[in-house]
Formats: structure tokens, sequence, C-alpha cells
């Protein structure tokens, strides 16, 4: 596995055989929210602060608050048609429309065959994926049937974060980087320690730690390590050639020309 160093400082392509990479600041600007969840392809941010679920852009403003649920805990993206959110403290997801409108509530405390629930995000049409923190396994739940396919053996270790599209899952351990398709496959179990959390876009992985943030270039085994000074502490939205870092009450808009392929 190779590691590249870039600095933010300035975009410079590195001379190695077959990739190359270029990291830009775009552009800066103030936000002061309690997370930042991210940005959607109509340029709308999506951001939380005292339990609250904002939807700003395009001079709209929508929100969302429950009071009954309490603090949210993860706000996935995948579809802004149909945002999933996940209540970790009452095991409890709520769907909502593109307006910030309910469409369904799922308590798993209540379902006949109880589960708790450590992350849940988007799946395929009436499908979450969801990790039983009791089992320590990945599941692919129909929320219309109640019903959980469970995915790949448990995990053995901690598990720090997840994130999903339609047909692939990723688990972020103290060990590993796991991948798992919709059909209960491990794809990928790639070593990393000190990991944080996780983004994923087009099947790109970038994996925030203490130490800095890493990409992981689908379909390769390069690992790109991206030194950004004191900026890496903050929540990370990858989408397409976009990286969203906010940290210290900014938003940081950085081009990743992601590395090309012979």
């Amino acid at each position: 596995m190779r590691i590249f160093i870039f600095f933010i400082l300035v975009s410079f392509q590195c001379f190695s055989q077959t990739d190359t990479l270029t990291v830009t600041k775009q552009d800066q600007e103030f936000l002061s929210v309690d997370h930042f969840w991210g940005k959607d392809s109509f340029k709308y941010i999506y951001s939380s602060k005292n339990n609250t679920l904002y939807k700003t852009g395009n001079q709209q403003k929508f929100q969302y608050k429950n009071v009954g649920l309490g603090a949210i805990y993860n706000v996935d993206l995948l579809n802004p048609l149909e945002l999933t959110l996940f209540y970790k403290n009452f095991n409890t997801v709520v769907k909502l429309d593109n307006n910030l409108n309910e469409i369904i509530s799922i308590n798993f405390t209540q379902l006949s065959n109880f589960k708790n629930i450590a992350f849940a995000t988007t799946s395929i049409e009436q499908h979450l994926w969801i990790f039983n923190s009791d089992t320590q396994q990945l599941e692919l739940f129909n929320y219309n049937t109640k019903k959980s396919k469970v995915i790949g053996q448990p995990i053995q270790e901690d598990v720090i974060d997840m994130k999903s599209d339609y047909n692939f899952c990723w688990l972020l351990s103290t060990k590993f980087i796991y991948k798992f398709n919709i059909y209960g496959a491990l794809l990928q179990r790639i070593p990393f320690t000190g990991g944080k959390g996780l983004s994923i876009n087009n099947e790109n992985v970038l994996v925030s730690s203490e130490s800095g943030i890493f990409y992981f270039q689908k379909n390769s085994e390069n690992t790109f390590i991206l030194n950004l000074s004191n900026n890496f502490g903050g929540d990370i939205f990858l989408t397409n050639d976009s990286l969203y870092i906010y940290a210290g009450d900014f938003l940081t808009h950085y081009k990743l020309q992601t590395p090309k392929k012979q």
C-alpha cells in the first residue's frame, strides 16, 4: 500500500507512476452550529443546533425538531428527498421529506423482535442499514415488514462509525474499515487504527483521524493522506470532487481532484 502526502497550502500533483491529486481551498464561510451534516447537490446546507435540524440555502430555511427524541445522533443525506435521522438515545429512526416533514418514525424498542441499534443509514427502497449492538452485526432492515437480513459475521472490535450508499455499507472499527454489500458479502477489510469518522461518495472513502484525513480510492490499493494543518478535527463531508470541513465555527470548501487511473 502506497501513501502520498499532500499539503493544502498549494495545489500540486504527485509525480508517481499513474496517480495524480490536486487539493485546493475554494472558499470559507462562518457557521455557528453544533454539527455540520453535509451539503446536497441543490446547494442546501444541513446542520443542527440545540437538537434542531436546519436545511438552509437558496434563500430558504427549513427546520425539524422532535423534543421527545432529544439529540440527533446522525443525519444521512444520501437521498435529499428522503433524509434518514437517527436518535441513538431513543433507539429511533425518523425519515423526513425534502421540506423536513416527517414521513415515518421507527422505534426499534417497540418492535416485537426488540433491537438495540448503534447506527442507522439509508439503503435501497424501504430499507435501512442498521448495526445491531446486541449481536455486533450489520443488518438490512425492511421498515415496512419490520424484518431484517443479517449481513456478515459479528464484528469483534468496537465500531466507531457507519456510512452507506444504497448497495454498500462501510463500518469503521478500532482496527479495520469494512465494506459489505446488500447480499451479505464482506468485500474489503482494510487495517486502520485511530479513525474518528467516515464520509463516502461514489464508493470512495474518506476517514478522519487524529493524525489527518485519509482518502481511499475505489478499487485501488492507494491511500492518500491530506495534510490539512489544524482543519481535520471537525465534521467532514465528501461529495463528488468537493470536500467540506467544519471546524471552529467555519465551513471550508476544498476542491479535490481524485487520483487518475491508468
